[in-house]
Order: structure tokens, then sequence, then C-alpha cells
């Protein structure tokens, strides 16, 4: 059995789910010894299309969201993937919309449990007022960590901030409104903990914060998601929720093994999110 990874392994989070695909593969090797896998990174989509039509693969695991519009493929979306009639399985929840009008699987982690836990964290540290930062509200991830967060704080009583989508930039090669996000930043009430979609967005948050002379943690405080080990800016760290994404690679090669051997689909996107740790 051959199965073909399409990952982004610069990132953090893609890079864990692409390990625990290939850990997975080694036990799944006792079992089924001519297993193997081909590990295409985004950079290199047109490739992967194009070996998906001339190479004979019997499954695919991918992280996709919206790349094709990103690496140079007309706005196809999930579409053209679906034309190869073989087991595939996206490991991404980035847009709400990416599985409309296909019964592509998803395995993905609990967002609404990310929320939760840094709400309860940050009130097990003793924070009184609280922020949230993501992205705009078709990023189904940062919507949903955002309002659990904000729900579970409301619960306590707690007022939550949000900042204003429009100064996060969608993609991290788009510039930030740093200006707006520095006064953004200085409007918020000493000791405000902000609670970052991910670590990107945590890390402008700090340097926004660093720019405006604003010190970090005694007036402000972020925590990040990923743990990516990416956010140090002037020698501070950001604290982050390391998720447990090597396991959505397990399942992910679990689930493509069994629909090939036993015809296990896996249960289509939306309707049952899986979750696979956190």
């Amino acid at each position: 059995m051959r199965i073909a990874l399409g990952s982004f392994t610069q990132n953090a989070h893609c890079e864990r789910i692409a390990n625990g695909v290939i850990e997975e593969l080694h036990q799944l090797r006792n079992k089924y010894p001519m297993a193997d896998i081909d590990v295409f990174e985004y950079r290199n989509l047109h490739r992967f299309y194009s070996d998906l039509k001339e190479v004979k693969f019997d499954g695919a695991i991918l992280y996709c969201n919206q790349f094709p519009l990103y690496y140079g493929l007309p706005k196809l979306q999930l579409r053209p993937f679906t034309e190869f009639n073989i087991p595939w399985i996206n490991t991404s929840n980035r847009y709400s919309n990416m599985n409309t009008a296909t019964t592509v699987p998803r395995i993905v982690q609990d967002d609404e449990a990310i929320g939760l836990m840094a709400a309860r964290f940050l009130l097990n540290k003793g924070v009184e007022t609280f922020a949230y930062a993501g992205f705009t509200e078709d990023f189904e991830f940062s919507r949903q960590r955002r309002m659990a967060f904000t729900a579970h704080l409301e619960q306590q009583s707690k007022q939550v901030y949000t900042v204003p989508a429009e100064l996060i930039p969608m993609e991290s090669n788009q510039p930030a409104d740093m200006k707006g996000l520095q006064l953004w930043l200085r409007s918020l009430p000493t000791g405000t903990a902000v609670f970052a979609a991910n670590d990107e967005v945590g890390d402008l948050i700090l340097l926004a914060a660093r720019e405006a002379g604003i010190a970090v943690p005694r007036v402000l405080s972020v925590l990040g998601v990923d743990n990516s080990n990416r956010g140090n800016w002037g020698r501070l760290a950001l604290s982050s929720i390391e998720t447990n994404a090597g396991s959505i690679g397990r399942v992910a090669m679990k689930s493509i093994f069994s629909w090939l051997a036993n015809g296990h689909h896996p249960p289509a996107a939306d309707s049952d999110r899986s979750l696979a740790g956190h």
C-alpha cells in the first residue's frame, strides 16, 4: 500500500501531524510490510497534483485548506483531489466551508476544548481581564477557540476584549496594521491576558507590544497555541498550548488503512469532528 502525505512541514502543527503519520506507518508495517508513504510539501503542490495523476497511490492524507489559491493552482479547492477515486482524509479545519459539497472525511483537533483550556489556565493564574486575538470568522479553528474561550469566561462574569480581525493578517506574508494593533493594545487595562489563536498571532502581539513600549508580562501577557518555539521577541518567550497534533496523524493513518483493508469509511467532515487529542 502506498500513501501520499501532503503537508506544510515548515508549520509546527503540520510537522507534528506528519510525524504522527510516519510513526503510525512504522507500526502498521508489522501487519503490512509493503506499506510506504511519500511526503510532499505544499511548495511542491504542482508535483503532488501531477504525481497523483501519474503514480499509483492507494490513499492520501492532506492538510488541505485554501492552499490552491496560494501555490499557483487555479481556484479548485478540494475538488481536483476527489477525481482520483482513492480514499483520502483532510486534517485541516482552517475554513468551515472547505468540505462543502464533498464527502471528504476530516480528522481534526477539538478547538473548542483548546479555547476552554486557555480560559481555565488563565483563570487559575489569577487573571482578571482577558482579550482574544484571532482571525476573521471564516477561520473555523479561530472562531471555535474564541467562542469557547469567551463563553467560559463570561460564565465567570469576566469581560473579554476582542481585537478587530482586520488588524491580524490572514497570511504570514501579508503586512499587519501595527499602528492599529498597538493602539488597541494600549487601550487594554493593565494586567490583561491575550489569548492568541495560534503562535503566529501571539508573536505578532508580542512584537506590537514591544514596539509600543508595553511591558510584558507585567502590563500585558500573551498565550498562544502550537508551542512552535518561534515566539521570542526581545528575549520574551511566548507561553503556548501544545496540541497533540501527532495523534491526528496517527488516527488519520489508521483510518486510511482501515478504509483500504476493511472498507470502513470515516465520517464525512462537519458531521463528525473527530477529537484527536490536544
